[in-house]
Protein backbone atom coordinates (compact mmCIF):
# COMPACT_ATOMS: atom_id res chain seq x y z
CA UNK A 1 0.00 0.00 0.00
CA UNK A 2 1.57 3.88 -0.63
CA UNK A 3 2.61 5.51 2.07
CA UNK A 4 0.49 8.41 2.98
CA UNK A 5 1.66 11.30 4.41
CA UNK A 6 0.36 12.67 7.26
CA UNK A 7 -0.86 16.56 6.77
CA UNK A 8 -0.37 19.15 9.37
CA UNK A 9 -2.82 22.12 10.06
CA UNK A 10 -1.62 24.91 12.33
CA UNK A 11 -4.23 25.65 14.18
CA UNK A 12 -2.41 26.42 17.43
CA UNK A 13 1.58 25.98 17.58
CA UNK A 14 2.11 26.01 21.66
CA UNK A 15 0.98 23.81 24.48
CA UNK A 16 -0.60 27.19 26.02
CA UNK A 17 -2.54 28.35 22.65
CA UNK A 18 -5.66 29.08 24.15
CA UNK A 19 -8.78 27.01 22.59
CA UNK A 20 -12.69 26.74 23.02
CA UNK A 21 -11.39 24.12 26.24
CA UNK A 22 -8.93 26.38 27.64
CA UNK A 23 -10.05 26.96 31.43
CA UNK A 24 -12.91 24.62 31.38
CA UNK A 25 -11.65 21.41 30.73
CA UNK A 26 -8.18 20.16 31.63
CA UNK A 27 -7.27 17.31 29.24
CA UNK A 28 -5.85 14.33 30.82
CA UNK A 29 -6.00 15.71 34.23
CA UNK A 30 -10.01 16.48 34.80
CA UNK A 31 -12.83 13.61 33.62
CA UNK A 32 -14.84 14.47 30.80
CA UNK A 33 -16.64 13.33 28.26
CA UNK A 34 -16.50 14.31 24.28
CA UNK A 35 -19.00 13.11 21.90
CA UNK A 36 -20.28 14.32 18.35
CA UNK A 37 -23.43 16.67 18.18
CA UNK A 38 -24.87 19.27 15.92
CA UNK A 39 -24.53 22.87 16.40
CA UNK A 40 -27.67 25.36 15.52
CA UNK A 41 -27.80 25.11 12.23
CA UNK A 42 -27.29 21.75 12.11
CA UNK A 43 -23.15 21.44 11.44
CA UNK A 44 -21.83 18.44 12.36
CA UNK A 45 -19.02 18.69 15.26
CA UNK A 46 -16.95 17.98 18.42
CA UNK A 47 -18.14 18.78 21.67
CA UNK A 48 -17.21 18.29 25.52
CA UNK A 49 -18.16 18.24 28.93
CA UNK A 50 -16.47 17.76 32.16
CA UNK A 51 -18.60 15.06 34.02
CA UNK A 52 -17.83 16.20 37.04
CA UNK A 53 -20.57 18.70 36.25
CA UNK A 54 -20.43 20.95 33.56
CA UNK A 55 -21.67 22.62 30.08
CA UNK A 56 -20.78 20.98 26.64
CA UNK A 57 -18.68 22.94 24.76
CA UNK A 58 -18.31 23.15 21.11
CA UNK A 59 -14.64 22.85 20.01
CA UNK A 60 -14.56 21.78 16.12
CA UNK A 61 -16.41 24.45 13.76
CA UNK A 62 -16.57 23.03 10.20
CA UNK A 63 -19.46 22.42 7.99
CA UNK A 64 -17.36 18.86 7.08
CA UNK A 65 -19.07 15.91 8.84
CA UNK A 66 -17.03 14.75 11.96
CA UNK A 67 -17.44 10.57 13.30
CA UNK A 68 -16.25 8.16 15.41
CA UNK A 69 -14.44 10.33 17.79
CA UNK A 70 -12.14 8.01 20.27
CA UNK A 71 -9.83 9.79 22.87
CA UNK A 72 -6.38 8.41 23.59
CA UNK A 73 -5.21 6.43 26.98
CA UNK A 74 -4.03 10.01 28.11
CA UNK A 75 -7.07 11.98 27.60
CA UNK A 76 -4.52 14.52 25.92
CA UNK A 77 -5.41 13.05 22.22
CA UNK A 78 -8.57 12.71 20.32
CA UNK A 79 -8.83 10.51 17.09
CA UNK A 80 -11.93 11.00 14.45
CA UNK A 81 -12.93 10.97 11.19
CA UNK A 82 -13.68 13.62 9.15
CA UNK A 83 -15.37 14.30 5.53
CA UNK A 84 -12.90 15.86 3.18
CA UNK A 85 -15.10 17.86 1.73
CA UNK A 86 -18.87 19.51 2.76
CA UNK A 87 -19.92 17.69 -0.31
CA UNK A 88 -18.60 14.27 -0.21
CA UNK A 89 -18.91 11.86 2.36
CA UNK A 90 -17.17 8.96 0.71
CA UNK A 91 -13.81 10.21 1.29
CA UNK A 92 -12.75 10.49 4.55
CA UNK A 93 -10.21 11.40 6.97
CA UNK A 94 -8.39 9.99 9.94
CA UNK A 95 -7.39 13.17 11.99
CA UNK A 96 -5.36 13.68 15.06
CA UNK A 97 -6.41 16.46 17.38
CA UNK A 98 -4.03 17.48 20.25
CA UNK A 99 -6.60 19.03 23.16
CA UNK A 100 -4.38 21.05 24.75
CA UNK A 101 -3.86 23.45 21.65
CA UNK A 102 -6.18 22.50 18.99
CA UNK A 103 -3.21 21.31 16.54
CA UNK A 104 -4.13 18.77 13.75
CA UNK A 105 -3.00 16.39 11.94
CA UNK A 106 -4.78 14.17 9.03
CA UNK A 107 -4.27 11.32 6.49
CA UNK A 108 -6.35 9.95 3.81
CA UNK A 109 -8.28 7.18 4.68
CA UNK A 110 -8.03 4.58 1.59
CA UNK A 111 -11.02 3.92 -0.20
CA UNK A 112 -10.49 0.19 0.36
CA UNK A 113 -11.50 0.31 3.90
CA UNK A 114 -14.97 0.51 2.77
CA UNK A 115 -17.49 1.87 5.28
CA UNK A 116 -15.64 2.79 8.63
CA UNK A 117 -16.98 0.16 11.80
CA UNK A 118 -14.43 1.01 14.30
CA UNK A 119 -11.82 3.55 15.44
CA UNK A 120 -9.48 2.72 18.72
CA UNK A 121 -5.77 3.41 20.10
CA UNK A 122 -3.74 0.86 21.42
CA UNK A 123 -3.25 0.58 25.05
CA UNK A 124 0.12 2.97 25.48
CA UNK A 125 -1.47 5.23 22.58
CA UNK A 126 1.43 4.81 20.22
CA UNK A 127 -1.28 2.90 17.54
CA UNK A 128 -4.26 3.96 15.69
CA UNK A 129 -6.55 1.03 14.85
CA UNK A 130 -9.30 1.93 12.12
CA UNK A 131 -11.61 -0.80 10.92
CA UNK A 132 -14.10 -1.34 8.17
CA UNK A 133 -16.26 -3.42 5.59
CA UNK A 134 -13.36 -3.93 3.43
CA UNK A 135 -10.92 -4.67 6.30
CA UNK A 136 -8.51 -2.97 8.85
CA UNK A 137 -5.93 -0.23 8.96
CA UNK A 138 -3.44 0.75 11.60
CA UNK A 139 -0.97 3.76 11.45
CA UNK A 140 1.48 5.09 14.21
CA UNK A 141 0.27 7.63 16.20
CA UNK A 142 1.42 11.19 15.56
CA UNK A 143 4.26 13.12 15.92
CA UNK A 144 5.23 9.86 13.64
CA UNK A 145 4.23 10.31 10.24
CA UNK A 146 4.26 7.02 8.99
CA UNK A 147 1.48 5.08 6.09
CA UNK A 148 -1.33 3.09 7.23
CA UNK A 149 -0.72 -0.11 6.74
CA UNK A 150 -2.76 -3.52 6.73
CA UNK A 151 -3.37 -4.43 10.41
CA UNK A 152 -4.13 -7.80 12.22
CA UNK A 153 -8.05 -8.20 12.04
CA UNK A 154 -8.07 -9.74 15.56
CA UNK A 155 -5.75 -6.90 17.35
CA UNK A 156 -7.54 -4.39 15.70
CA UNK A 157 -10.75 -5.72 16.58
CA UNK A 158 -9.90 -5.27 20.40
CA UNK A 159 -8.30 -2.10 19.94
CA UNK A 160 -11.60 -0.57 18.74
CA UNK A 161 -14.43 -2.33 21.19
CA UNK A 162 -15.29 -1.12 24.19
CA UNK A 163 -13.92 -3.24 26.68
CA UNK A 164 -15.27 -3.21 30.50
CA UNK A 165 -13.57 -4.39 33.36
CA UNK A 166 -9.50 -4.17 34.35
CA UNK A 167 -8.62 -6.35 33.42
CA UNK A 168 -11.19 -6.42 30.83
CA UNK A 169 -13.67 -9.20 31.36
CA UNK A 170 -16.64 -7.91 29.34
CA UNK A 171 -17.23 -5.93 25.45
CA UNK A 172 -20.29 -3.72 24.47
CA UNK A 173 -21.69 -5.32 21.54
CA UNK A 174 -25.28 -5.82 20.06
CA UNK A 175 -27.60 -8.69 20.55
CA UNK A 176 -30.06 -7.80 17.70
CA UNK A 177 -31.78 -4.44 18.02
CA UNK A 178 -30.35 -4.03 21.79
CA UNK A 179 -26.89 -3.37 23.53
CA UNK A 180 -25.75 -5.75 25.54
CA UNK A 181 -22.40 -6.79 27.13
CA UNK A 182 -20.87 -9.89 26.50
CA UNK A 183 -18.08 -11.87 29.06
CA UNK A 184 -15.30 -13.29 28.32
CA UNK A 185 -17.15 -16.51 28.57
CA UNK A 186 -20.02 -15.80 26.04
CA UNK A 187 -22.67 -14.60 28.46
CA UNK A 188 -24.75 -11.93 27.46
CA UNK A 189 -27.02 -8.79 29.36
CA UNK A 190 -29.31 -6.34 27.95
CA UNK A 191 -29.03 -2.83 28.43
CA UNK A 192 -32.33 -1.19 28.68
CA UNK A 193 -34.23 -1.11 25.56
CA UNK A 194 -33.59 3.02 24.80
CA UNK A 195 -29.50 2.60 25.27
CA UNK A 196 -28.30 4.40 22.08
CA UNK A 197 -24.49 3.92 23.23
CA UNK A 198 -22.33 1.67 26.21
CA UNK A 199 -19.02 2.93 26.40
CA UNK A 200 -16.26 2.42 29.07
CA UNK A 201 -17.32 4.96 31.77
CA UNK A 202 -13.98 3.73 34.27
CA UNK A 203 -12.28 0.43 35.23
CA UNK A 204 -15.53 -0.74 36.83
CA UNK A 205 -18.27 1.21 35.49
CA UNK A 206 -20.14 1.77 32.35
CA UNK A 207 -21.68 4.67 30.61
CA UNK A 208 -25.17 4.28 29.01
CA UNK A 209 -26.52 7.09 26.18
CA UNK A 210 -30.07 6.21 26.89
CA UNK A 211 -32.08 9.33 24.61
CA UNK A 212 -29.97 12.16 24.99
CA UNK A 213 -28.76 11.79 29.02
CA UNK A 214 -25.58 9.90 30.09
CA UNK A 215 -26.13 7.66 33.10
CA UNK A 216 -23.29 5.71 34.36
CA UNK A 217 -23.90 2.10 36.31
CA UNK A 218 -21.23 0.36 38.29
CA UNK A 219 -20.52 -2.97 36.97
CA UNK A 220 -20.56 -4.68 39.72
CA UNK A 221 -23.99 -3.36 40.47
CA UNK A 222 -25.10 -0.30 42.72
CA UNK A 223 -26.49 2.78 42.33
CA UNK A 224 -26.29 4.23 38.82
CA UNK A 225 -26.00 7.93 38.80
CA UNK A 226 -26.25 10.51 36.12
CA UNK A 227 -23.69 13.82 35.43
CA UNK A 228 -25.35 16.77 36.00
CA UNK A 229 -24.39 18.02 32.57
CA UNK A 230 -26.04 21.50 30.54
CA UNK A 231 -26.19 22.54 26.74
CA UNK A 232 -26.51 19.12 25.99
CA UNK A 233 -25.96 19.24 21.83
CA UNK A 234 -28.92 17.75 19.70
CA UNK A 235 -27.97 14.26 17.98
CA UNK A 236 -25.42 13.03 20.84
CA UNK A 237 -23.57 10.38 19.88
CA UNK A 238 -20.30 9.07 19.61
CA UNK A 239 -19.46 9.17 23.19
CA UNK A 240 -15.41 8.86 24.48
CA UNK A 241 -14.57 9.41 28.27
CA UNK A 242 -11.43 9.96 29.98
CA UNK A 243 -11.60 9.46 33.51
CA UNK A 244 -8.98 12.11 34.38
CA UNK A 245 -5.83 11.95 36.12
CA UNK A 246 -7.25 10.28 39.00
CA UNK A 247 -8.52 7.11 37.68
CA UNK A 248 -6.59 4.80 35.52
CA UNK A 249 -8.97 4.16 32.19
CA UNK A 250 -7.06 1.76 30.26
Amino acid sequence: MRRLAWVALALGAGACAVTPLTNKIAPGEDPFVVAIGEGPAGETDLFAANTAGGSFIRFTFTRRVERIARLAPSGVMLAFLRDRTDRDSTTLDLVVMNLLNASERRVEVPAALGRPTGLGWSRDGGRLYLTGSGGSLVSEAPPAPLALAPADREVADSAVAELLGEPAYARVDRCGTVVCLVTVDGDTTPLPADTREAIRWTADSVGLLRGNEIEVRPLGGGRLRRPTLTGVPTGLRSLSHHAGAADTLR
